[in-house]
């Protein structure tokens, strides 16, 4: 599970030099980087639930491999999105960031509380 926690942060400090091109503020990159570790965290999290008996409901996140190739491309097709929608919209790509950022972060927070349940 460490693996996984280095390959998602270590690909999104990547994720902010493929942007250098674009006109983008500071904010908006470190979103994007938010995004990625948002993310992690919700997959790390669910990892831990499902290690202390936990169960995923949803049937296609069930298949490990599955939910850890969906999740690590995941941040990369959201902030390409909003990226492009940001050369025309820039605040609602920056909502749409934060949104997604407080998403993640809500399912991570979600599934440590169950997890601590389910432990004890």
């Amino acid at each position: 599970m460490k693996h996984i926690a280095y390959i998602l942060v270590v690909l999104a400090l990547a994720s902010s030099g493929f942007a250098q091109d674009r006109a983008e503020s500071k904010l908006f990159r470190t979103l994007g980087d938010t995004v990625h570790i948002a993310n992690a965290a919700d997959l790390i999290s669910t990892e831990i639930l499902l290690s202390r008996g936990g169960v995923e409901k949803n049937p296609l996140w069930g298949n490990r491999a599955l939910r850890t190739s969906a999740k690590v491309v995941m941040p990369f097709v959201l902030n390409r999105i909003t990226g492009k929608l940001y050369q025309e919209h820039p605040k609602i790509a920056v909502a749409m960031r934060i949104a997604t950022t407080c998403g993640y972060a809500y399912l991570a927070t979600r599934n440590l509380q169950i997890s601590y349940s389910v432990a004890f």
